[in-house]
Protein backbone atom coordinates (compact mmCIF):
# COMPACT_ATOMS: atom_id res chain seq x y z
CA UNK A 1 0.00 0.00 0.00
CA UNK A 2 1.58 3.56 -0.67
CA UNK A 3 2.08 5.83 2.03
CA UNK A 4 -0.87 7.10 3.10
CA UNK A 5 -2.75 6.18 0.15
CA UNK A 6 -1.09 9.17 0.09
CA UNK A 7 -2.02 12.64 -0.50
CA UNK A 8 -5.95 11.72 -0.75
CA UNK A 9 -6.20 10.36 2.78
CA UNK A 10 -4.03 13.25 3.70
CA UNK A 11 -6.75 15.29 2.24
CA UNK A 12 -8.74 13.77 4.55
CA UNK A 13 -7.03 14.49 7.92
CA UNK A 14 -9.40 16.99 8.63
CA UNK A 15 -12.33 14.94 8.98
CA UNK A 16 -10.47 12.08 11.22
CA UNK A 17 -9.33 13.45 14.88
CA UNK A 18 -7.30 11.40 17.09
CA UNK A 19 -6.74 12.55 20.44
CA UNK A 20 -3.88 10.43 22.34
CA UNK A 21 -4.14 10.49 25.74
CA UNK A 22 -1.53 8.55 28.09
CA UNK A 23 -3.95 5.73 29.42
CA UNK A 24 -6.06 3.43 27.34
CA UNK A 25 -9.60 3.28 29.05
CA UNK A 26 -10.44 0.42 26.18
CA UNK A 27 -7.56 -1.72 24.83
CA UNK A 28 -9.98 -2.69 21.29
CA UNK A 29 -11.49 0.76 20.91
CA UNK A 30 -9.85 4.11 20.13
CA UNK A 31 -11.29 5.85 23.54
CA UNK A 32 -9.18 6.99 26.43
CA UNK A 33 -9.91 7.62 30.39
CA UNK A 34 -7.86 10.59 32.17
CA UNK A 35 -8.76 10.34 36.24
CA UNK A 36 -7.18 13.53 38.25
CA UNK A 37 -8.63 13.34 41.63
CA UNK A 38 -12.46 13.47 40.81
CA UNK A 39 -12.49 14.32 37.86
CA UNK A 40 -13.00 11.66 34.58
CA UNK A 41 -12.36 12.65 31.30
CA UNK A 42 -13.09 10.51 28.23
CA UNK A 43 -11.21 10.98 24.75
CA UNK A 44 -12.40 9.27 21.97
CA UNK A 45 -10.75 9.72 18.55
CA UNK A 46 -13.30 9.95 15.72
CA UNK A 47 -13.75 9.71 12.38
CA UNK A 48 -16.25 11.60 10.14
CA UNK A 49 -17.26 9.22 7.29
CA UNK A 50 -17.93 5.60 7.92
CA UNK A 51 -19.14 2.60 5.66
CA UNK A 52 -22.72 3.72 4.39
CA UNK A 53 -23.52 -0.44 5.35
CA UNK A 54 -22.28 -0.59 8.60
CA UNK A 55 -22.03 2.11 10.39
CA UNK A 56 -22.35 0.92 14.28
CA UNK A 57 -20.02 1.82 16.38
CA UNK A 58 -17.72 0.33 19.07
CA UNK A 59 -19.39 -0.18 22.60
CA UNK A 60 -16.60 1.59 24.41
CA UNK A 61 -18.08 5.05 22.76
CA UNK A 62 -21.63 4.26 24.12
CA UNK A 63 -20.12 3.52 27.61
CA UNK A 64 -18.10 6.76 27.66
CA UNK A 65 -20.81 8.70 26.58
CA UNK A 66 -23.26 7.39 28.88
CA UNK A 67 -20.33 8.41 31.96
CA UNK A 68 -20.12 11.49 30.53
CA UNK A 69 -21.78 14.41 32.36
CA UNK A 70 -20.83 16.86 29.41
CA UNK A 71 -19.76 16.13 25.35
CA UNK A 72 -17.43 18.21 23.76
CA UNK A 73 -16.72 17.99 20.55
CA UNK A 74 -13.68 19.16 18.06
CA UNK A 75 -16.04 21.87 16.51
CA UNK A 76 -19.27 23.01 17.03
CA UNK A 77 -20.99 20.38 15.33
CA UNK A 78 -24.51 22.12 15.62
CA UNK A 79 -23.62 25.07 13.25
CA UNK A 80 -22.31 22.84 10.66
CA UNK A 81 -25.69 22.81 8.77
CA UNK A 82 -26.46 26.87 9.31
CA UNK A 83 -26.30 28.42 6.33
CA UNK A 84 -24.22 31.35 7.84
CA UNK A 85 -20.97 28.21 8.10
CA UNK A 86 -21.69 27.89 3.99
CA UNK A 87 -21.34 31.44 3.57
CA UNK A 88 -18.00 31.22 5.43
CA UNK A 89 -16.72 27.77 4.19
CA UNK A 90 -17.05 29.18 0.52
CA UNK A 91 -14.74 32.29 1.89
CA UNK A 92 -12.37 30.01 2.87
CA UNK A 93 -12.28 27.69 -0.17
CA UNK A 94 -11.77 30.53 -2.18
CA UNK A 95 -8.89 32.72 -3.63
CA UNK A 96 -8.70 35.93 -2.77
CA UNK A 97 -5.96 37.59 -4.54
CA UNK A 98 -4.50 36.62 -7.89
CA UNK A 99 -3.59 33.26 -7.23
CA UNK A 100 -5.97 30.38 -9.32
CA UNK A 101 -5.44 27.16 -9.13
CA UNK A 102 -4.79 27.44 -12.60
CA UNK A 103 -1.44 29.46 -11.76
CA UNK A 104 -0.35 27.45 -8.49
CA UNK A 105 -0.66 24.10 -10.18
CA UNK A 106 1.47 22.87 -12.97
CA UNK A 107 -0.77 22.29 -16.20
CA UNK A 108 -0.69 18.73 -16.02
CA UNK A 109 -1.44 18.68 -12.65
CA UNK A 110 -4.62 20.66 -13.28
CA UNK A 111 -5.42 19.22 -16.36
CA UNK A 112 -5.10 15.96 -14.04
CA UNK A 113 -7.48 17.89 -11.52
CA UNK A 114 -10.14 18.58 -14.07
CA UNK A 115 -10.44 15.43 -15.20
CA UNK A 116 -11.20 14.02 -11.97
CA UNK A 117 -13.49 16.25 -10.86
CA UNK A 118 -15.27 15.66 -14.74
CA UNK A 119 -15.26 11.70 -13.56
CA UNK A 120 -17.34 12.61 -10.33
CA UNK A 121 -19.50 14.97 -12.18
CA UNK A 122 -18.74 18.19 -10.01
CA UNK A 123 -17.64 21.42 -11.63
CA UNK A 124 -13.88 22.77 -10.38
CA UNK A 125 -13.77 26.64 -10.01
CA UNK A 126 -10.40 27.50 -11.04
CA UNK A 127 -10.29 30.17 -7.68
CA UNK A 128 -10.60 27.20 -5.47
CA UNK A 129 -8.30 26.79 -3.27
CA UNK A 130 -5.68 23.73 -3.40
CA UNK A 131 -6.91 22.26 -0.38
CA UNK A 132 -10.46 22.90 -0.83
CA UNK A 133 -10.18 21.38 -4.39
CA UNK A 134 -9.14 18.31 -3.35
CA UNK A 135 -11.08 18.24 -0.33
CA UNK A 136 -13.96 18.51 -2.04
CA UNK A 137 -13.08 15.79 -4.82
CA UNK A 138 -12.07 13.03 -2.13
CA UNK A 139 -15.46 13.40 -0.34
CA UNK A 140 -17.18 12.97 -3.52
CA UNK A 141 -15.04 10.02 -4.14
CA UNK A 142 -15.76 8.55 -0.69
CA UNK A 143 -19.62 9.32 -1.01
CA UNK A 144 -19.69 7.59 -4.49
CA UNK A 145 -18.07 4.54 -3.31
CA UNK A 146 -20.74 4.43 -0.20
CA UNK A 147 -19.23 5.74 2.44
CA UNK A 148 -21.47 8.10 4.48
CA UNK A 149 -21.13 12.03 5.74
CA UNK A 150 -23.29 10.75 8.71
CA UNK A 151 -19.99 10.04 11.05
CA UNK A 152 -19.43 9.86 14.80
CA UNK A 153 -19.63 13.63 15.63
CA UNK A 154 -22.88 14.17 14.33
CA UNK A 155 -24.53 10.46 16.09
CA UNK A 156 -23.03 11.90 19.33
CA UNK A 157 -24.36 15.67 19.00
CA UNK A 158 -27.94 14.17 18.36
CA UNK A 159 -27.36 11.87 21.35
CA UNK A 160 -26.28 14.91 23.45
CA UNK A 161 -29.13 16.91 22.34
CA UNK A 162 -31.95 14.46 22.45
CA UNK A 163 -30.47 13.93 26.12
CA UNK A 164 -30.57 16.80 27.52
CA UNK A 165 -26.63 16.92 27.95
CA UNK A 166 -24.19 20.25 27.68
CA UNK A 167 -22.58 20.63 24.66
CA UNK A 168 -19.09 22.61 24.25
CA UNK A 169 -17.06 22.58 21.12
CA UNK A 170 -13.13 22.92 21.67
CA UNK A 171 -12.66 25.09 18.55
CA UNK A 172 -14.52 27.57 16.38
CA UNK A 173 -15.89 26.91 12.85
CA UNK A 174 -13.72 29.61 11.78
CA UNK A 175 -10.80 28.24 13.31
CA UNK A 176 -11.44 24.82 11.45
CA UNK A 177 -12.25 26.20 8.28
CA UNK A 178 -8.64 28.10 8.09
CA UNK A 179 -6.90 24.84 9.21
CA UNK A 180 -8.70 23.07 5.93
CA UNK A 181 -7.47 26.35 3.68
CA UNK A 182 -3.91 26.63 5.00
CA UNK A 183 -3.41 22.41 3.68
CA UNK A 184 -1.22 22.58 0.93
CA UNK A 185 0.08 25.67 1.13
CA UNK A 186 3.24 26.63 -0.63
CA UNK A 187 3.22 23.54 -2.34
CA UNK A 188 0.15 22.71 -3.57
CA UNK A 189 1.28 21.27 -6.85
CA UNK A 190 2.81 18.58 -5.05
CA UNK A 191 -0.16 18.25 -2.52
CA UNK A 192 -2.47 17.96 -5.76
CA UNK A 193 -0.62 15.56 -7.73
CA UNK A 194 -0.21 12.81 -5.00
CA UNK A 195 -3.51 13.42 -3.79
CA UNK A 196 -4.55 12.81 -7.34
CA UNK A 197 -2.04 9.86 -8.29
CA UNK A 198 -3.56 7.67 -4.69
CA UNK A 199 -7.59 8.27 -5.90
CA UNK A 200 -7.26 4.03 -7.19
CA UNK A 201 -6.42 3.42 -3.95
CA UNK A 202 -9.15 5.22 -2.10
CA UNK A 203 -11.18 2.88 -1.07
CA UNK A 204 -9.20 -0.21 0.21
CA UNK A 205 -7.21 2.84 2.31
CA UNK A 206 -10.06 4.59 4.01
CA UNK A 207 -11.28 0.86 4.96
CA UNK A 208 -7.61 -0.04 6.20
CA UNK A 209 -8.02 3.55 8.39
CA UNK A 210 -11.70 2.55 9.46
CA UNK A 211 -10.57 -1.05 10.57
CA UNK A 212 -7.79 0.62 12.47
CA UNK A 213 -10.22 2.85 14.02
CA UNK A 214 -12.91 0.39 14.97
CA UNK A 215 -10.09 -1.90 16.38
CA UNK A 216 -8.01 0.50 18.27
CA UNK A 217 -5.08 0.09 16.40
CA UNK A 218 -3.23 3.45 16.93
CA UNK A 219 -0.13 2.06 15.07
CA UNK A 220 -1.63 1.59 11.49
CA UNK A 221 -3.62 4.98 12.25
CA UNK A 222 -0.56 6.21 12.92
CA UNK A 223 1.66 4.89 10.30
CA UNK A 224 -0.81 5.19 7.63
CA UNK A 225 -1.13 8.61 8.39
CA UNK A 226 0.77 11.10 10.23
CA UNK A 227 4.36 9.17 9.73
CA UNK A 228 4.10 8.53 5.88
CA UNK A 229 2.72 11.96 5.56
CA UNK A 230 5.93 13.68 7.52
CA UNK A 231 7.79 11.41 5.11
CA UNK A 232 6.54 12.72 2.13
CA UNK A 233 5.78 16.21 2.91
CA UNK A 234 8.91 17.38 5.02
CA UNK A 235 6.75 20.72 5.54
CA UNK A 236 4.65 18.89 7.82
CA UNK A 237 7.52 18.60 10.13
Amino acid sequence: MQSLNSMTIRSLAILIALVFPPQAAFADACVWKLQYGDNTVYFGGTIHLLPGNDQSLPEEYQLAYEASDVIAFETDIGKMSDPATASKMLAYALYKDERRLSNVLQPATYQALAKAYKEVGIPLSDQMTASYAILSLSIADLLRLGFSAEGVDPIFHAKAETDGKPIVALETIDEQLAVIGAMGEGYEDRFVSLSLEDRSNLEEDFEVLVKAWRHGDIETFWNQTVMESMREIPELN
